[in-house]
């Protein structure tokens, strides 16, 4: 028998996933928040009004790149998963234009049968995380 390779096709187009920036999105997430409880924490007895309103403005920064990013590992969470699972063409012709939330409930359910439970706490979480930021990008367009 001669040492040939044998080539088995995969049912998914690939598996090692590209451009998936979960991890990322989720380390940028977590120092951000990180940031804002320092720099909400810090010592500002002696700050005049001017230092407490650039401290303000920055607390508020961290916390709105940590809603973006929390927001953006969540979606990039479920679409590598969807990809990973059911395809990336599958993925992309039928659910990538979905909105997050219910990529979170449809997903879940053509993988693995089961819908997740719209009672939970994790939930409720996702549909917060959600709502704050679409409205903060509401705001920032004014």
């Amino acid at each position: 028998m001669e040492n040939k390779q044998i080539f088995v096709e995969h049912p998914r187009e690939f598996f090692a996933r590209t451009q998936v920036m979960t991890r990322s999105y989720m380390c940028i997430a977590e120092s951000e928040y990180s940031n804002c409880i320092l720099v909400e924490n810090a010592d500002t007895s002696n700050f005049d009004d001017f230092e407490l309103a650039e401290q303000s403005n920055k607390a508020t920064a961290h916390a709105l790149k940590t809603i973006v990013f929390s927001a953006m590992c969540v979606e990039a969470a479920i679409n590598d998963y969807a990809g990973t699972h059911l395809g990336d063409r599958y993925f992309e012709s039928h659910l990538c234009n979905l909105d997050v939330v219910s990529k979170w409930v449809v997903i879940p359910k053509l993988v693995c049968g089961k819908e997740i439970k719209k009672s939970s706490a994790a939930f409720g979480a996702l549909k917060q995380l959600i709502r704050i930021l679409i409205i903060h990008l509401k705001l920032s367009t004014y």
